[in-house]
């Protein structure tokens, strides 16, 4: 009940981050000077976006994806974690003599990682497909919009087959293995570097504290080495959800599917090429992930 309840109170910002993915602007762009780029084009950051949204479409619209991503997300986490159990087994069977905190023990079990992950993204990518549609949706009128799985599903598979419901799978398998590599690396990093112990030192519960506090010192240290690790790897596997995300909508009739948002049945490449000014506009394949991907030389088309 907890994390449904979080994971509803966190949908409206899932759906923000999407629509930036996408490249949708909610209000016009204004000339700025930035500190390396020189004169351009400043988007709007994500709590002006959300705003902008929120007045746009009301609170209603901006959960509406909420269903199909929780149950998505639950469904991944059920397979993948099942996989990877069964795997981790195999693998101890086979190898009893392979410890998990040894370079060969990270890269055996960051393979086994890497597999599972692909082989949840694999049987909830319809779930994705009709979750990121749902988002885009969104925009697609000037007020409200309303929740219609059924009709956004018909769609989907009127207008693209079968086949649109794995678009994007290709980057979304792309993304699960850079993610996962990623972090494990800069977890090493951050390991072999002693910054994860000097920072665990420094907070480490005084003698004599008191239960609660240690027991809150406790969690804070188990979650902090894959906090930081996911905050530095976050630049390297973010321009892959991006194109992903990008290729869920391609060849649909939605607006953000299309020209000039992205060409009609957007490849691969199509997609990895709006990191510059090759085509279109300069949207990059940070945006999306914090402030620093707001300044682009050129205006970003505005969704009337």
């Amino acid at each position: 009940m907890a994390d449904m309840l979080i994971d509803l109170a966190m949908s409206p910002l899932a759906t923000v981050k999407t629509l930036m993915m996408l490249g949708y602007e909610p209000r016009e762009e204004y000339m700025s000077k930035s500190l390396f780029k020189g004169t351009g084009w400043r988007r709007a950051g994500a709590v002006t976006f959300g705003r902008e949204l929120y007045r746009q479409h009301g609170i209603l619209s901006l959960a509406g994806s909420w269903p199909i991503s929780f149950f998505e997300a639950k469904s991944k986490q059920y397979v993948t974690q099942r996989v990877q159990a069964y795997l981790r087994g195999a693998v101890q069977r086979a190898f009893p003599s392979v410890e998990e905190d040894t370079v060969l023990g990270r890269l055996t079990f960051g393979c086994v990682e890497v597999v599972s992950n692909c082989v949840g993204s694999i049987v909830v990518h319809p779930l994705k497909v009709l979750s990121i549609h749902t988002m885009a949706s969104i925009v697609e009128t000037d007020g409200p919009a309303k929740f219609q799985p059924i009709t956004i599903a018909s769609n989907i598979y009127n207008t693209t087959g079968i086949e649109g419901f794995y678009r994007g799978l290709t980057a979304q398998l792309i993304f699960d293995c850079v993610k996962v590599i990623s972090v494990r690396a800069c977890e090493a990093f951050l390991s072999a570097t002693g910054i994860i112990d000097t920072i665990k030192a420094s907070v480490l519960p005084e003698d004599g504290a008191g239960a609660p506090e240690q027991e809150a010192q406790n969690v804070f240290l188990s979650i902090l080495p894959g906090l930081m690790a996911t905050s530095l790897a976050a630049y390297l596997y973010h321009p892959w959800d991006v194109i992903s995300r990008m290729m869920c909508i391609s060849g649909s009739n939605l607006r953000l599917a299309n020209a000039p948002f992205q060409r009609d049945f957007s490849s691969f490449r199509d997609c990895y090429r709006f990191r510059d000014n090759s085509y279109l506009s300069t949207r990059g394949l940070f945006r999306g992930a914090s402030i620093a991907a707001r300044f682009y030389k050129t205006p970003l088309p505005i969704l009337k």
